[in-house]
């Protein structure tokens, strides 16, 4: 999940869009055990006190509103592609590929996806974060799935499925191994998605 890139300029959000997308990222490096709420409202910039008013659900409520953000910007991202000039299945793809490359990069492979990290480690006590990872995850997905159908592919959901599986698998690895190569090979697999569409609406118009 892109979960934070290219956004706004901190000073054109409110105190509270500030502490929903810092936790986002706090969520990325960290996971939601790690990641502290003083450290959070911190890079926010936020008065303390503001959290016990914007966020009467604590912790877990703060984590899942960053999941739910990043869902939220992660399926933006998809809307927007499918409206560039040629959209293509196989463009996509790519598009997610280079996008998380380009995020690993600036960040010196610190931060990765928000799904992931709230999979791998579901925090203590915050079970309710369980329910917000599913409901990100699958927003992120459905918007792949949208975005196939409309531009002809058959079978939209098991082909979003299999394109989010491979990209996630990589953006582990590429963090493991602080190389992108895992997502620069993946690039091969474009053509796939691509064969998998109606040739007549392959551009998606």
């Amino acid at each position: 999940m892109t979960g934070g890139r290219s956004t706004p300029a901190s000073q054109e959000r409110s105190p509270r869009e500030r502490v929903v997308y810092a936790a986002a990222q706090h969520l990325r490096s960290a996971g939601p055990t790690a990641a502290s709420l003083r450290a959070i409202v911190r890079d926010a910039r936020a008065p303390w006190g503001s959290l016990r008013h914007y966020f009467p659900g604590g912790k877990e409520q703060i984590l899942s509103e960053a999941l739910a953000w990043s869902g939220g910007y992660a399926a933006a991202d998809v809307a927007e592609y499918l409206q560039s000039a040629d959209p293509t299945p196989g463009g996509l793809f790519v598009h997610l590929l280079d996008g998380w490359a380009r995020e690993l990069k600036r960040y010196d492979f610190g931060r990765g996806c928000p799904v992931a990290a709230a999979t791998l480690d579901p925090g203590e006590g915050t079970p309710g974060l369980t329910g917000a990872t599913r409901t990100a995850l699958d927003r992120w997905l459905t918007a792949i799935e949208d975005a196939l159908s409309a531009m002809g592919v058959k079978g939209a959901r098991s082909q979003a499925r299999s394109m989010l599986s491979m990209l996630e698998g990589a953006i582990i690895i590429s963090r493991v191994q602080r190389s992108t190569t895992a997502l620069s090979e993946l690039r091969q697999f474009a053509p796939h998605f691509d064969a998998a569409a109606q040739p007549d609406r392959c551009s998606g118009k």
